[in-house]
């Protein structure tokens, strides 16, 4: 019970911090940069730091974080064009993926690394640009076009991980009283705390959350698509969770009471958001928010 009120209260510190860059403000969207690039930093640090400590021999210097944080920057001309939403979403990955790998492998170059090492070097560059860099790119675009893409996404988002960890929980709970019920484990070889009855819960939440939003801001949502958003969300959640096993580490770090580091909280976006915005985004534009 402590510490499921220490996740309630740590989470509502975090989004009441997001929240003030979504406020309809001229100041909001600068709040909203200054946070998301925040987020962006602390996590590569806290994943850079995983791998560091966790890899012999250690492969990693201050250069090969430079990419990541300056890509973002690029701003794709595919992004600006009419395009399908695949189409666009690769050329941003391209724009960014580029200018992050080319710093990492200049620094191979120059510092005339052995095959080996310059190998991971590449690897764990190209590793932080999908896993983490260019979902956040994402996240900030669709703060720029629309701030009810951000309300959809954290509705399923918070409603997934609240759902799951409830439901998860009161499996626990009635599998003490009754002997002959055992919450089912999905994969326990990633984490021994996923259940099938957990992830039940997250589809009900994301749900439930979704109603909420539409009846708050008046928009319609696009139901076929929220049960496909929230196991996105739950797949990058055992994504990361997979990640952090594979190296023996439970918390990306311990910013967040209660949930451990921002990877942590933010795991779940990491495949939400590019399904998002390769799927659904254009059916939200051009269908619900005309």
């Amino acid at each position: 019970m402590k510490n499921f009120i220490l996740r309630i209260l740590s989470s509502i510190v975090f989004l009441g911090l997001v929240g003030l860059g979504l406020f309809p403000n001229e100041y909001s969207l600068m709040i909203f940069k200054v946070l998301w690039t925040g987020i962006l930093l602390l996590s590569l640090g806290e994943f850079f730091s995983i791998l560091i400590s966790k890899t012999k021999p250690v492969p990693l210097d201050k250069t090969q974080t430079l990419g990541s944080p300056i890509s973002p920057t690029t701003v794709p001309l595919s992004k600006k064009a009419i395009l399908p939403s695949l189409v666009s979403f690769l050329g941003v990955f391209l724009s960014t993926f580029t200018v992050a790998e080319i710093t990492v492998i200049l620094t191979g170059f120059l510092n005339r690394r052995d095959p080996k090492t310059w190998i991971k070097y590449v690897a764990f560059g190209v590793l932080s640009q999908a896993f983490i860099t260019q979902p956040l790119t994402i996240l900030l675009y669709l703060r720029e076009d629309h701030v009810f893409h951000i309300y959809l996404c954290l509705a399923v988002g918070i409603g997934s991980d609240t759902g799951g960890y409830l439901f998860g929980h009161l499996s626990r709970i009635i599998s003490r009283f009754i002997k002959s019920y055992e919450p089912y484990l999905i994969v326990p070889f990633i984490s021994p705390h996923k259940t099938l009855e957990g992830s039940l819960g997250g589809f009900i939440g994301s749900l439930i959350l979704c109603y909420v939003l539409s009846q708050v801001t008046g928009f319609s949502i696009p139901w076929m698509y929220v049960p496909a958003m929230t196991l996105m969300c739950q797949m990058g959640d055992l994504l990361e969770s997979g990640f952090k096993r594979s190296l023996h580490v439970k918390d990306s770090g311990s910013l967040i009471p209660g949930h451990g580091g921002i990877l942590d909280r933010i795991d779940g976006y990491l495949l939400l958001l590019p399904f998002y915005e390769t799927l659904v985004r254009s059916y939200v534009e051009t269908i619900l928010l005309r």
